[in-house]
């Protein structure tokens, strides 16, 4: 194989932009220090880089939805009926 792989650091503002061929191996790894490392500056770019500052995931045994973490709404939504409701 007469190409090779680079290496950049792991920067997920920089990863989210990364252009992939899906034709070919993919030409670019992200490197993260540790764990802890990529944990933490996926957290800090969710928190400072998204405009949605949580993540939601509804339960459909339950009919409940559940938020990583406390949620403040601005102004009042429209209540949508449920299309999944029995």
């Amino acid at each position: 194989m007469d190409h090779f792989p680079e290496y950049k650091p792991w920067e997920p503002a920089v990863a989210a932009k990364q252009e992939f061929p899906i034709t070919t191996y993919q030409p670019v790894y992200f490197v993260a220090e540790s764990l802890n490392d990529m944990k933490d500056k996926m957290k800090r770019f969710c928190e400072q880089g998204l405009t949605r500052k949580f993540h939601a995931k509804y339960n459909p045994n339950t009919a409940t939805v559940w938020v990583d973490r406390a949620v403040t709404r601005l102004e009042a939504a429209p209540v949508e009926a449920n299309p999944y409701a029995s």
